[in-house]
């Protein structure tokens, strides 16, 4: 759940498994009143509230898009910015979003998969059924899991974070470790997407995890 800014703490936005994204007002008396705003197939899993608006939020789910919503507008008026795949098509479930305290048109998600993807929303493509969705400027992923017993994993990112000042990005990996990317990679469309990634740091490790398995230290949990 997330307070919308400028609202003296009365609109609280939420998301839930039924994929219901609804905003709770809280009435004079204490009475309060929900209306759905939008809906994901599948699971809701987070909000981002751009502190700059009392109306503007950003969701995500496992059907893996990601919706942009003005809250005084009807659910039908929902804009989607992004529906993440794969490169073979298949639907990549987001987990999680971060905002930029940088500048707000940027956001990270990550969910199944190991890429932390970063996106603008100034940067508009053409996606399918003429529909318009932001650009990918960034695609970070620790060098050693883009692939081989990474992939078999079936690795995926529980949650991301940017720094106070916007600068550097935190992933936290399912039985794995939790990294740091330079967030310097997404102001633009055209730089490398291939950070290696710094370790941060490491939970204590599980017990019988598939990482170990592998013989490399695994740890962490949900972020």
């Amino acid at each position: 759940a997330k307070t919308m800014p400028h609202s003296g703490e009365k609109n609280i936005a939420s998301c839930a498994a039924d994929g219901q994204v609804r905003m709770g007002e809280i009435q004079e008396g204490g009475k309060v009143e929900t209306r759905q705003l939008a809906k994901h197939r599948g699971r809701a899993h987070k909000l981002a509230v751009d502190p700059l608006s009392p109306h503007l939020l950003l969701s995500t789910g496992e059907d893996g898009k990601v919706l942009e919503i003005d809250t005084r507008a009807p659910p039908q008026a929902v804009t989607e910015l992004v529906r993440v795949t794969r490169t073979n098509g298949r639907v990549v479930a987001l987990n999680c979003i971060s905002l930029s305290p940088a500048s707000s048109n940027l956001f990270c998600v990550g969910g199944g998969d190991s890429f932390c993807r970063v996106f603008d929303r100034r940067m508009t493509v053409s996606g399918d059924h003429e529909s318009t969705r932001v650009r990918e400027v960034a695609k970070l992923c620790p060098t050693h899991l883009r692939e081989g017993p990474a992939l078999r994993w079936g690795l995926s990112i529980t949650c991301t974070a940017y720094s106070s000042t916007g600068a550097e990005i935190l992933a936290s990996y399912n039985d794995e470790l939790i990294y740091e990317f330079s967030a310097d990679c997404g102001a633009t469309p055209q730089a490398a997407p291939k950070a290696a990634g710094g370790l941060l740091f490491s939970l204590p490790p599980p017990r019988n995890t598939r990482g170990a398995e592998e013989g490399g230290s695994a740890g962490g949990g949900d972020g």
